[in-house]
């Protein structure tokens, strides 16, 4: 089976159609055909459909490929999920414009990168879960102090 390059393209639905387009191109440029592109066009609360099928196209080796790393997630945390199952699935991510550059994570290099993004979110994870825990804390103690 040849590896397969599966695209995704979003934006953001107060954008324009021609910033669609734009990433569309930069992705059939790369070399992914047109019947594997998945494209929505979201706001921070809508669910990523195509952004799932995308990822559930992917096969051992296959890459998604993607303009920016904001077009998987608003926040690390929901990147990361993203991350995780394209590992899960032993493919791969292609980011076009990391900063100016192409991110590919089947190289040396862009593993590299993807395992320092991964240390992010997970440090944002456990950021989080220090800060639910300081709140509830701090909730016990009133809640303490009320009652007495």
């Amino acid at each position: 089976r040849r590896l397969m390059y599966i695209g995704y393209t979003r934006i953001a639905k107060f954008q324009t159609e021609a910033e669609l387009d734009v990433q569309k191109t930069a992705i059939v440029k790369f070399g992914c055909h047109d019947a594997n592109i998945y494209t929505e066009k979201t706001t921070r609360e809508d669910e990523r459909f195509e952004l799932m099928l995308a990822v559930n196209a992917l096969r051992k080796g296959d890459k998604l490929v993607i303009m920016r790393l904001s077009s998987l997630g608003y926040d690390l945390l929901e990147i990361g999920r993203i991350l995780e199952k394209i590992e899960q699935k032993s493919a791969h991510l292609v980011i076009l414009d990391m900063g100016g550059a192409v991110l590919d994570s089947s190289t040396k290099l862009g593993s590299s990168m993807i395992k320092a993004l991964n240390a992010a979110v997970l440090l944002s994870a456990e950021e989080m879960r220090e800060r639910k825990l300081e709140d509830l804390a701090t909730t016990r103690r009133n809640y303490a102090k009320a009652l007495s």
